[in-house]
């Protein structure tokens, strides 16, 4: 972008945009992604939370493809961001458009990495580190796809 700050973005559209701006952000999150490494990362994710409370179905691919622009985006946009008009909606709309199996099961906490008792990962215990139980990569990767 414009070397628009993510603050100067929340000034002008908030987190809940009309939805006559939803254009613009839409714009804003395809052309951030286009640019790869050279993302602006925040302004992204921002424009990821501005479509998840917008809660189109169509934005669901968009979310996702900047999610996966560059690692930086996939570790700061939210996987949840996609379930912006709900968790069944989202998994009925990627089933329709083919999404195949580089888009992971929406929202589906069986899809997280396995924490030390076997349950979903989380945060907390020990010095405040995330545990993952080890697993073969070939496991690992098929329960995420």
């Amino acid at each position: 972008m414009d070397e628009e700050s993510w603050e100067a973005w929340v000034q002008r559209y908030g987190l809940r945009p009309v939805a006559t701006d939803l254009g613009e952000v839409r714009e804003m999150v395809r052309a951030e992604t286009a640019l790869g490494w050279d993302a602006d990362v925040e302004l992204m994710r921002v424009g990821c939370v501005q479509l998840f409370n917008a809660g189109a179905l169509a934005d669901v691919l968009t979310v996702w493809r900047a999610k996966e622009a560059n690692f930086d985006a996939h570790c700061s946009i939210e996987i949840q961001l996609l379930c912006g008009a709900g968790l069944d909606e989202a998994k009925t709309h990627l089933a329709g458009q083919g999404a195949g199996p580089s888009v992971p099961r929406v929202c589906d906490p069986r899809a997280l990495p396995a924490g030390p008792t076997g349950g979903p990962m989380r945060k907390g215990g020990g010095a405040g580190l995330i545990t993952v139980r080890q697993v073969p990569a070939t496991a690992a990767r098929e329960s995420i796809l």
